[in-house]
């Protein structure tokens, strides 16, 4: 019915002895995979962490949102993106130098109680390059709770292979049908995991200001879905996102109960303006983690808060400095205009702690005049990954 563990072993090993390392989330079945990983030597070149939000709680911690619906494709999803989001903070705080996969699986199986709906199961994983999903059902009755637990487990294991480009286990139907399985030409009878890619904005052409604000499930609407009073924007290049700028949203939202948006400008003070396909590319980081927004003429604060006016934004110590130093606007009487303006726009700036000449610098220890000092607002926390030195 499955397939025997010396096989399984062989295929474990390749994987192991590739450069990939993994962080794996399910809620409940597919569990067994973390165990199925251990059991063949090297897992610890593999493994960073496995994770069980079995708990709706749990499971909302780890996304960063209560999930429409717990078992499915979208929550699978989620799963994978967060896991990925994990498996790229371990990769970076270890020093390791290496492609990362993250994996999410939510099923409904075989329980106590007859359920009344299909038994089914979700996979989702994620790479730098692609995420593709799983969706799978299983033949009520045909196979036991631990045996549905097992499918789960290997079909997991496979879409993990699939991603990375290396052989997969050969699998019998157990009663499971799906999309995404193909036959195996190889072994009549038995099938391999195909997962279905998940479309990228970039397919959709370079439009990136036509609908600019970016949902994380995919959808485009415009700029206007800014709400000063729901939202924070979050202004960077994220060239590229990590956790260090997750974590510094994640605590303003907990600080202020309101949610970051991540912003993005399509031009440089320095540099000029950015293609738009480049744009769209960091727009997929976002995926299934946070909304995102660009703005096409917005390289200074000012245009900012002009285009999007009383809307709060987070922002780090150095930034605060430079919002105030007046060589970026022709002089102090320049500099005094624009920080009125700010001021008559109700602009808030959330400032986080940054290193700034090897000194860890917070609002507090800024020479912020008093009577621009209701523009500012502290956030706690340390944080100091830049995206300069990943690239």
């Amino acid at each position: 019915m499955f397939p025997g563990q010396a096989e399984l072993g062989l295929i474990i090993k390749k994987l192991h002895d590739s450069s990939w390392k993994t962080v794996i989330a399910c809620t409940g079945a597919g569990a067994g995979l973390q165990n199925l990983l251990w059991s063949v030597p090297g897992a610890s070149a593999t493994i960073l962490d496995a994770v069980m939000p079995y708990d709706r709680f749990a499971l909302a911690d780890f996304i960063g949102r209560e999930p429409a619906k717990y078992c499915s494709r979208d929550t699978a999803l989620w799963m994978a993106a967060a896991a990925y989001g994990r498996a790229r903070e371990l990769a970076i705080r270890g020093g390791a130098k290496t492609p990362v996969l993250g994996l999410g699986l939510t099923a409904a199986v075989a329980t106590g109680a007859e359920k009344r709906g299909d038994h089914r199961a979700f996979i989702a994983v994620k790479t730098a390059d692609e995420t593709a999903t799983v969706s799978v059902t299983l033949t009520k009755g045909r196979l036991s709770r631990s045996d549905e637990g097992r499918v789960c487990d290997l079909m997991a294991l496979d879409a993990m292979l699939a991603a990375i480009g290396l052989p997969q286990v050969f699998l019998d139907d157990n009663g499971v049908t799906s999309r995404e399985m193909v036959p195996n030409p190889d072994c009549p009878g038995t099938f391999l995991v195909a997962p279905r890619a998940v479309e990228k904005f970039a397919s959709g052409g370079s439009d990136v200001y036509a609908k600019p604000f970016f949902d994380p499930e995919g959808e485009r609407t415009g700029a206007d879905t800014i709400d000063p009073r729901r939202h924070i924007l979050f202004w960077g290049s994220f060239d590229p996102l990590h956790f260090g700028h997750e974590l510094m949203a994640a605590q303003t939202e907990r600080m202020t109960g309101k949610k970051v948006v991540f912003a993005i400008a399509g031009s440089h003070p320095d540099k000029g303006a950015v293609p738009e396909d480049m744009l769209l590319r960091r727009a997929e980081q976002f995926r299934w983690r946070w909304p995102v927004v660009f703005a096409r003429e917005a390289s200074l604060y000012i245009e900012k808060a002009r285009k999007f006016p009383a809307v709060g934004m987070l922002i780090g110590a150095d930034v605060a400095l430079g919002i105030m130093n007046p060589k970026y606007y022709g002089g102090e009487q320049q500099c005094a205009a624009v920080l009125g303006e700010l001021r008559t726009m109700q602009a808030r700036f959330y400032v986080v702690g940054r290193e700034i000449e090897g000194q860890f610098v917070t609002l507090d220890d800024l020479p912020i005049p008093q009577h621009l000092r209701d523009l500012f607002l502290p956030v706690s926390g340390r944080w100091d990954v830049r995206s300069r030195e990943l690239r």
